[in-house]
């Protein structure tokens, strides 16, 4: 099992509307979404609901921030620590303070999940 020096998991958003896609990524930031507005550009290894938020707000409106980062770490933890920050996210719980077995099972976090799924988790 390979284990990367440097691991992200990311939240894509725009100033336009509420919607958001979390992913996660051994690469820089800026070099994930550049690769994302090529992919969602070609139609290539995304998701149809991403791709058509993306044309709905424009590329150019697609910022990216950083939601946490892991060293020395294996792109299978990596990939459950994005989940764990999809379900943070719904919740309402940050980063540093979150405990996953504590999450919120409220009316917010149904509506959420249909979020995620329109943004392609």
């Amino acid at each position: 099992m390979t284990i990367y020096s440097n691991g992200f998991v990311y939240k894509i958003y725009s100033d336009i509307n509420e919607q958001y896609y979390i992913g996660s990524t051994i690469r820089t930031l800026e070099v994930r979404l550049r690769r994302h507005k090529v992919e969602l550009k070609l139609m290539v290894n995304t998701k149809r609901l991403l791709a058509i938020w993306a044309m709905n707000i424009g590329f150019n409106n697609m910022k990216i921030i950083e939601l946490c980062n892991y060293k020395n770490i294996t792109r299978q933890y990596l990939l459950k620590y994005e989940n764990e920050e999809i379900d943070c996210e719904i919740c309402g719980c940050s980063c540093s303070k979150r405990n996953i077995s504590t999450h919120k099972k409220s009316h917010s976090c149904i509506y959420a999940k249909s979020i995620k799924e329109f943004i392609g988790h």
